[in-house]
């Protein structure tokens, strides 16, 4: 989506880590997941901007607070003896950490609009990329005939051969 299309996402591999978080949990209680911790973790790191910490400050409470969030689900779904609660702990801590970091500093460096702009395109782009991967078709192809990740890469080289040769004139 980003070397075809040119969509604006936050990182090159996150919409594909989300997807694959997505393929972990169940979509919709992961996505639930994602805006909470995401939210909240942005918030917090925010006001923790406002105290001119350090990088690694500023960082570290927000790791704590994705992980605080998670265990709450993990409790919940626990107590409730809800499935779907509890398959969403499964959703990688590090990469709601990592997101949450991201999109903070892309926040100071940038502006809320652009950050926003930026999450919900990612996310649009990490829906598609979860369902292609979801695809029992597309999942037999790739799992019985590992060969045609070679095609993929093939296509991904082709693609970066003709940008890098088109000049910006």
């Amino acid at each position: 989506m980003r070397n075809i299309i040119g969509t604006r996402t936050t990182g090159t591999f996150m919409p594909i880590l989300l997807a694959m978080a997505f393929l972990r949990t169940e979509f919709g209680p992961g996505l639930l997941l994602f805006i909470i911790v995401v939210s909240a973790g942005v918030t917090i790191r925010a006001y923790l901007s406002k105290l001119e910490l350090l990088l690694v400050p500023r960082i570290s409470p927000v790791v704590v607070v994705v992980i605080g969030i998670m265990v709450a689900f993990g409790i919940m779904g626990a107590k409730f003896d809800l499935y779907i609660i509890q398959s969403i702990t499964l959703f990688p801590t590090i990469i709601l950490a990592w997101t949450v970091k991201r999109l903070s500093v892309r926040w100071e460096e940038d502006s809320a609009n652009e950050v926003s702009i930026q999450t919900l395109v990612s996310l649009v782009v990490a829906i598609m990329a979860y369902m292609a991967m979801g695809d029992p078709t597309l999942r037999y192809l790739v799992f019985v005939f590992p060969e045609l990740l070679l095609v993929a890469l093939a296509a991904i080289l082709a693609l970066a051969n003709t940008q890098a040769t088109v000049s910006p004139n």
